[in-house]
């Protein structure tokens, strides 16, 4: 063979490689997003355009929702209005910015084993199941047990 035509096969070989990492990278994320459940919490509660500065970010945490774990790559944002959920950038493929208001986060299980961590149900009825970490939990703990002031407005 000539340098051409093994530089041409050499680039095609890449080529169809970094494709296919790429399209299995985004199928493998479609389908976290549908079998965890994020898919139906951001179509229940999208982020609104307009929203109250967060109070408090924590960035680089680890929850699950359904089956699907986030661990390190979640950012929690407490906002007044609610709990917003953001993926870091590389993840974040079928995964948008959700916003959480605090009155449909219920305590379902608290947990009781070595691993410390506690399940949220999310929605009324519930959409889905969020496992938090202790610390998260006694972080939103206040907020999702005191009724939300926007309640009033109707």
């Amino acid at each position: 063979m000539d340098s051409n035509s093994e530089s041409f096969f050499v680039l095609f070989t890449i080529f169809i490689c970094v494709d296919l990492f790429i399209a299995i990278w985004l199928g493998m994320l479609f389908l976290i997003s549908r079998l965890g459940g994020w898919s139906k919490l951001s179509k229940a509660y999208p982020f609104p355009e307009r929203v109250q500065k967060a109070f408090l970010v924590r960035k680089f945490q680890s929850i699950q929702i359904g089956i699907s774990n986030y661990n390190g790559v979640m950012t929690l944002a407490y906002h007044p209005e609610g709990l917003g959920l953001e993926v870091l950038f590389l993840f974040r493929f079928q995964h948008p910015k959700i916003l959480i208001p605090w009155r449909e986060i219920k305590l379902k299980e608290k947990s009781k084993s070595l691993f410390k961590w506690s399940k949220l149900e999310i929605g009324s009825p519930a959409i889905a199941t969020i496992s938090v970490n202790d610390k998260i939990l006694e972080e939103i703990n206040s907020y999702i047990a005191k009724k939300d002031s926007f309640d009033d407005r109707w």
